[in-house]
This record gives C-alpha cells, structure tokens and sequence, in this order.
C-alpha cells in the first residue's frame, strides 16, 4: 500500500475506536465484560467498514505453471482403409490418448484432416481426398509460438493441393508417423492422361498418357489399350528398362460421334500386381459438329486487330479472318462480324449483316466516319468533334450477360476516341462506362444490344491491344484479357434466343469431384432476380431414380452441390417455381478415385517433412518412443509464470460475510442482554 492508505488505516483505526468509546464506555457507569465483547464487535465492524471504503490494493503472487501445446493430427482419408491401416491409426490415437504422462505434460488438441481440417470427432476414414498442405496453411495462420511439436498420422500420399514438404511453417516441429508399407511394392500405374476437352466431329484430336512403374525389376513390359464403347481403339506396347521409370504416350483418336464421349485408358497389370485400381483412368471428350467462324473486317491497319485475331483464337474452336470490306463476300458465312472503325465503304456491309441478322461487333475510334454511321445505325446518335480524348473504363457492377472479374479494368490504360456525345435509341446493357480525367461522363465505353433477331456490341475507343499488354504485367500471362474477350464473342456468336433462365454446368465430373450446378434468373427487363425460386430435378438414367434439390442463392448466382453421386450419366431439370420457366441438361460422372492409386506409404516425402521442421519420422510401431522423445524433449517443458495481481479490497467475499456476522452477532447479543 503507499503512504496515503496507511494514513487512512491509522485514521480508521483511531476513528473505530473513537466511535466504539463512545458508544459503549462514554458516560457509562458499568465496564461489564459484556460491554467490552460488544465493544470489541463494534470496534472490529467499524474499522472493516471503514477499511472497505479506503478500498485499498493488495498485491498477490500466483504461479501458474503453462502447459506447450502438442497438435496431432489424423489422416481420415479413404487411401487409409485402401492401404489396410485404418486399426493402426485407431491404434496411434489410443496410445496418445490413453497416455496420462503425456495429457499431464502437454495441452494437446487431436484435429482430423482429408478434405479439410476439423476438429476431432471420429475416425471413419471417408474423407474422399487428402490435402495435406492444408495443414501446414492452417497452423502457419493459427500457431504463434516457436518450437511448437506437431503429430502427423498420415500415409503421405496427398491428392489435392501443393507439396506439402514445404508447407509447414518453421515455428512448427513436425513429426509424421508413417502409416502403411514402406517397402516398394512393384506396380504400375496411369498417373494422368491429357486431352482436350472439345473436339470437332470427323476430326483427329491428340491424347497423352502419362504412365509409370514403380519397384525393382530391371525391365517390364505391359500394352496401354484405349477402348471407346467397350470397343478396343488403339494399343502399344509400354517397356520399363533399367533406371526408365516413367513415360509418355501419345496419339490421335477420331471423333467420329456427336455429343459426350467417354474413353478408357488402362494399362495390362503384370502377375500378382498389387493394385490394378490405378492402371486405368477415363476421360470424357465432347464432340461438336462445327467451328466457329469470325471476320475482323477494316480497311485500316491497327494492332488492335492482331491482338482480337489472338486472343479469340486461343480457343482452338474459333477461326478468326481479317478482311475489307470489299473481300466479304458473303456475310452468312460468318457467326459474328468484327467490324473496325467503319466509315462509308462498309454501308453495303451494314445492309447484309441486317437483312441477314447476322451479329455483330462495332469498335470505332479516331478514323470512324461518325456522321455516315449516324444514318446507317439504329441504335444510337453520336455528336463527334475531331478533338481526341481518352477514355478510362469502368466496370458497371449490374452488368449481368456473362460473369467479369470485378478487378481486371483496375490499372487497364484509358482508350482513345473522338470526342463524343453519345444517346442510345434503344435498351442498351453496358458492361463499360467511359470517365475522362477521373470524372465519370455516364456514356458508355463497351457495350450491348440484343432484340429477337440480333445481338450487337459497341467498343468506344481504340487500342485495346495496351490491355493486352497490362494484363501481361500484372499476371505475367494474357489469360484474363483473352478470356474476357472470348466471353463477348461467345455471346455475339450465339444464335439462340434471350432466355430468362441461364444454367451453367459441365459435362462431365470424376466420382471424387465436388459437383457444383449454378444458374441465373433475370426478370422481364433481363434484370437478376434475386427473389428466383429455383429447384433441380436429378435423374439417374440408368436407374430413373430422381431426386429434387432447391438451388441455394449466393452473390451473383444460385447454386446446388451434389455428393456422393454413383458413376453414369444423370440428365437435370432446372424449373422456377413461380413462372415455370425451365432449362434441361445433362452430365456424366465418371468412376475415379485417387485414394485408391497407392500401394506404398509416401516414406521419403514424409522424411524429408520431418528434417525440413526439426522432427523425426516414427512408424506406427515406434508410437511409444515418440510419446518418450516429447517427453524427454528439452523445447517442450511446462513454463512456471509467476503473475503478480492487483486485488480490490472490496472484492474479497469473506471480508463482507465477517462484516455482516459481526453486526449481527452483536444485535443478538444486546438483544439477549436486554441493551435493545
């Protein structure tokens, strides 16, 4: 206590004593004992009352001794009951959790990790993926201390998600106990086959197999078959000499039917070959009956023509031609016209593509002839002076024909254009408006227009092909432009009608996959609808049994998410529920599972994981050794804390309890001696 306090105790004790003369001793002609007990009582409560409200601190010492944290964690995938481990993992959770030297030394926290992390709740080894470097994500955000020993139970054969031997953070001792064999065990396997995913009808398409050997033998051979409808296509023998561990087989497949075609690829097991699971793998291929065929038509020359002509061709199903005007000569030959800074000599031009429909984009820019296009467009008026200005685009947040990521515009240059007024005569859906100087002028920048018979699209402004290259150096690839230009070719291509419902869906999924379905509804004026009641029916074809599921809204969109769906195809309905508006598709999914391609635990990445974060690798019969080494480890002893706390007077309960008894003992005690 400091100096004032003990004044103010001094001072309640003289005043205590003070009162309790006065009321006892002061003019009083017996000094009984009775008196002087009374007395005392009232002395005592007097100084406690007086005490408490000087409230004074008082300093405690409290030791608290801090247990480290030990994290295990549990491989719940099915490659666990494949491999034939499930009771050795069982039987490592045991030992730890019956281990009383280990719960009275560490606070430990047991997680389960596949397809993500959870807290432990059981073992049932259903995880349909392992994703190992998640783990090391989670405790990177999550763990804070150094030297924190962490358990993983696991085979270390992951299927998803980056290598995790460098996932972990260095903060975090890791110590894997292996589960399964570590001995190599000969096999061979598919470890992946590359194919497009579309090809044109009667036309070859490539195919490449992956496929490797694992063991001891010096040389192997086996025959790589590919069947399509249970009929045997293409066959090659594979050999493994000597070190020759992998390899590489290519070659061309007809697609000679329309629609979702799917190919097996497998690989003949050799005698007594433990897993067969992965020798095979299938694929799904769609096959169309068309390419698409667009002209980028101009009588100038401009990079922006060499950038379009590239970047829609990076879908190997569409052909891109750069013509005049004059050259065109028949206009239904082409899906989608790409006309650039037109002037008077396309008016002919203008005349096909409307008495043909056929769909068509506009780019003007500073050699556009504005007047002619004027008399020759429908759907707006334009003002244009000869002075030039640029253009900064916006990304309109209603824009809803197709799905834009809301950052690629961020740091794209301004375009160049004449100085323009421009009045739309008709309903338009701007996906850019134009801003001068930071200052947003509410007139489009790209834009569109669509009736029953056509679909249009503006473009305000010239060298777009400076957002080629500031895509480029912001992602170091040219994906996100390319495929912001494909989406608007995609919609000025597409020769079907406005729909209210619009479903986006793949054809086809591997059995281990998250199967998601997501869809859009738009109102009458082809605004979203987020008051859209939608629902899925879902047939198994090969059984008819249905199922329904509503579609769950989110952001942009409503989705629904189908598991454990059996291999075979499974045709969808997808209706609102309040204007019956309805779409139908369908989607295959094919028998995969990746838990099932391993024969051997991952011993040498698990190793290496545990040299990398300062552990050491056990195997699920060395689990008492383990429990032995973070015992005796000098980094994860308990710490003793000593804290010092300041504590209120008033906050000690007893205090007030002897209070109240001292009142009280005294009230009955004068009561029983007759002084009330």
């Amino acid at each position: 206590m400091d100096t004032v306090n003990i004044l103010l105790v001094i001072f309640s004790v003289l005043l205590a004593l003070a009162l309790s003369y006065y009321q006892y001793f002061y003019k009083a002609k017996n000094h009984t004992s009775i008196v002087w007990f009374l007395a005392s009582l009232r002395f005592t409560a007097f100084f406690l009352l007086l005490l408490l409200l000087i409230n004074p601190k008082i300093k405690k010492e409290i030791t608290q001794t801090i247990q480290p944290i030990l994290y295990v964690l549990l491989d719940n995938s099915s490659s666990i009951n494949e491999l034939k481990q499930s009771q050795n993992v069982q039987q490592v959770y045991q030992t730890f959790s019956e281990s009383e030297k280990l719960k009275s030394h560490f606070a430990i926290q047991y997680f389960t990790f596949g397809t993500g992390i959870n807290l432990f709740k059981t073992l049932d080894f259903s995880e349909k993926s392992t994703h190992i470097s998640q783990v090391g994500d989670y405790f990177k955000k999550h763990t804070a201390a150094k030297n924190t020993p962490l358990v993983l139970v696991t085979d270390g054969n992951q299927t998803q998600g980056k290598d995790y031997i460098h996932s972990f953070s260095s903060d975090i001792n890791v110590f894997p106990v292996v589960v399964g064999d570590t001995i190599p065990w000969n096999d061979l396997s598919i470890t992946q086959v590359n194919a497009n995913e579309y090809a044109l009808q009667n036309n070859l398409f490539p195919i490449e197999v992956l496929v490797n050997y694992s063991g001891n033998q010096k040389s192997i051979t086996s025959e790589l078959v590919i069947e399509h409808q249970n009929q045997v296509i293409y066959k090659e023998q594979v050999s493994f000499l000597n070190q020759e561990k992998s390899k590489v087989v290519t070659t061309t497949l007809l697609a000679n039917k329309i629609g979702l075609q799917q190919y097996k690829v497998s690989l003949k097991p050799f005698v007594n070959e433990k897993n067969i699971y992965n020798n095979t793998k299938n694929i799904a291929v769609e096959v169309i009956n068309q390419k698409s065929k667009i002209a980028i038509i101009s009588n100038i020359t401009h990079p922006d023509m060499g950038v379009l002509k590239r970047a829609i061709e990076k879908n190997k199903y569409r052909e891109v031609v750069l013509l005049k005007p004059a050259e065109v000569k028949e206009v239904s030959d082409y899906d989608l016209l790409i006309v650039y800074q037109p002037n008077a000599k396309f008016t002919q031009l203008f005349q096909q593509a409307k008495n043909k429909q056929i769909n068509t984009w506009i780019i003007t820019g500073k050699q556009t002839d504005y007047l002619w296009l004027n008399q020759i467009n429908s759907d707006y008026t334009f003002n244009a002076v000869s002075q030039s200005e640029n253009y900064k685009p916006l990304l309109q947040k209603d824009f809803s024909l197709f799905v834009i990521d809301e950052t690629l515009f961020k740091n794209y240059p301004p375009l160049e254009n004449a100085y323009l007024r421009i009045q739309a005569k008709v309903v338009t859906k701007d996906m850019l408006q134009s801003a001068i100087r930071n200052v947003t002028t509410q007139m489009p920048l790209l834009s569109f227009v669509e009736n029953n018979a056509y679909r249009r699209a503006y473009l305000f402004g010239e060298n777009i092909w400076k957002w080629r290259m500031q895509t480029y150096l912001d992602t170091q690839k040219f994906d996100a432009f390319d495929g912001m230009i494909n989406q608007v070719v995609q919609y000025l291509s597409s020769k079907e009608a406005k729909k209210r419902l619009v479903v986006q869906a793949e054809k086809w999924f591997n059995a281990s996959d998250k199967i998601f379905i997501s869809a859009r509804f738009f109102n009458k004026n082809y605004e979203l609808d987020p008051q859209a009641q939608l629902t899925i029916t879902l047939t198994h074809t090969a059984t008819n049994k249905q199922k329904q599921y509503d579609l769950l809204k989110s952001e942009q969109d409503f989705k629904v998410h189908f598991e454990d769906l059996l291999p075979g195809k499974y045709q969808y309905q997808i209706t609102e529920k309040r204007t019956q508006e309805s779409v139908k598709g369908y989607f295959e999914v094919v028998e995969y599972d990746m838990e099932k391609h391993f024969v051997n635990a991952n011993y040498l990445a698990l190793k290496q994981l545990s040299e990398i974060n300062k552990g050491s690798l056990y195997t699920t019969n060395q689990t008492s050794k383990l429990i032995d080494d973070l015992l005796k480890n000098e980094n994860y002893k308990p710490i003793q804390n000593t804290v010092i706390k300041n504590t209120s007077l008033i906050d000690w309960k007893y205090l007030l309890i002897t209070l109240a008894l001292l009142f009280s003992v005294e009230w009955f005690t004068r009561k029983y001696v007759g002084l009330l």
